[in-house]
């Protein structure tokens, strides 16, 4: 009698722990979904390089705009970061303008210069790049995204 209990009970716990796991993965796979705006597999598939933090105190990835290209259109992304590397005692961080197609397929990015942190906007056919509302440069995207743009007098190059 004493067996038949303890097997029921320890039945129950475990269909209790498996609920109770499945909830925190489906909780787990929502905050997936909304980290970097859920591009992040696109960006690994596309070979991104550079750090991939989800939003937080330290990261943030905002939606700047879509680029009306006369073949494609593009989304912008402002992705801001910061982050202390394993072992290190100095703080890491960047900011750059990620591209991806409408599709959410992964171009490539600028990486834009250390701070202070520049303003991203869209304009239909171009990244618009400002501080405070003062213009600091135009990335235009005729056929594309350019290999190279001028922001600040500072040369951007075009990358993955």
């Amino acid at each position: 009698m004493r067996k038949a209990t303890m097997l029921k009970t320890f039945a129950a716990v475990v269909v209790a722990v498996s609920s109770v796991g499945c909830s925190l993965a489906a909780g787990s796979s929502a905050s997936t979904a909304r980290c970097l705006d859920g591009r992040q597999a696109a960006l690994k598939a596309g070979g991104f390089s550079g750090p991939l933090l989800c939003d937080g105190p330290r990261a943030s990835f905002k939606l700047a705009g879509t680029i009306r290209g006369t073949k494609q259109s593009y989304l912008a992304y402002d992705y801001r970061y910061q982050f202390m590397p394993e072992g290190g005692n100095v703080l890491h961080g960047g900011q750059r303008v990620l591209v991806l197609t409408s599709e959410g397929r992964y171009v490539g990015q600028y990486a834009l210069t250390p701070p202070p942190p520049l303003d991203v906007a869209v304009n239909d056919v171009a990244i618009v790049i400002s501080i405070g509302g003062d213009p600091k440069g135009t990335i235009e995207f005729k056929d594309g995204p350019p290999p190279e743009a001028f922001v600040d007098g500072d040369k951007l190059t075009f990358f993955k």
